[in-house]
């Protein structure tokens, strides 16, 4: 009886590896079915061993149904396990998180232009006459210089010309696409630039990015929102004065 009984759990392993195989050939119908391999999978595998202990002690006639249950098992469970992890790995790189909650894409560091008010650093001194800087975590680096008045355009507005630079760092892993930047006036309306910018920044390289904007003659400073690139970088607000 005991013999039947240990030939009995050697063919349940092999059933059991059997089901939890068919719930991966299922799983591209019925997604839930993946979830019931694994189970399947660990119920196989420790069933098929239980009758091969019985088999060495000469409680079964043969391991054929439990070595198939094992194989079936580990298969069952395995598979699963892996497709998460690779899962897994592909949200990581489209998402580029390198291990950091906020994606190395926040600003860590900001200097400002003149007279420039800023949520991450206080403006320089009055008199210091240099570009606004911000440095991302994963090191690019934008340059925002001073608009410069040009001619002056169409309806009673003024053209300034603002140069804008980024620079990718040499271990980035792919260039830069963008920049992405939108320019305000000091009541919210938004303004039409005409950019002059590289729709890539390869890694290692310093671009410049050079944009026209007409705003109402008499307006005392520009609203800058840029982003230098769109795959999920933080924007950088800021206002960049024209007048005194």
């Amino acid at each position: 009886m005991e013999r039947n009984e240990s030939t009995g759990i050697g063919t349940a392993a092999a059933v059991l590896g059997a089901l939890g195989l068919m719930a991966l050939v299922l799983t591209p119908v019925l997604l839930p079915a993946v979830l019931a391999a694994p189970p399947l999978g660990i119920a196989a595998v420790v069933c098929g061993a239980v009758a091969r202990s019985r088999a060495q002690r000469s409680l079964a006639t043969t391991t054929g149904p439990a070595n198939v249950g094992i194989g079936l098992g580990i298969t069952a469970f395995t598979v699963p396990v892996l497709f998460l992890a690779f899962a897994a790995w592909v949200l990581h790189e489209a998402y580029d998180t390198d291990g950091d909650s906020d994606n190395g894409h926040k600003p860590s560091e900001y200097v400002a232009p003149e007279r420039t008010p800023v949520s991450w650093s206080a403006a320089p001194k009055p008199g210091q006459q240099h570009p606004g800087r911000i440095v991302y975590q994963d090191g690019v680096e934008i340059t925002v210089h001073s608009p410069q008045a040009v001619t002056p355009g169409p309806e009673g507005k003024q053209a300034y010309r603002v140069l804008i630079s980024i620079s990718s760092p040499g271990d980035h892993r792919r260039p830069l696409d963008g920049p992405v930047l939108h320019f305000y006036d000091r009541t919210g309306g938004a303004l039409n630039p005409t950019p002059d910018c590289p729709d890539k920044i390869p890694a290692g390289q310093r671009m410049d990015c050079l944009n026209t904007v007409y705003a109402p003659q008499g307006t005392p400073w520009l609203e800058l929102s840029i982003i230098p690139s769109f795959n999920g970088y933080d924007p950088a607000n800021l206002r960049l004065p024209i007048g005194t």
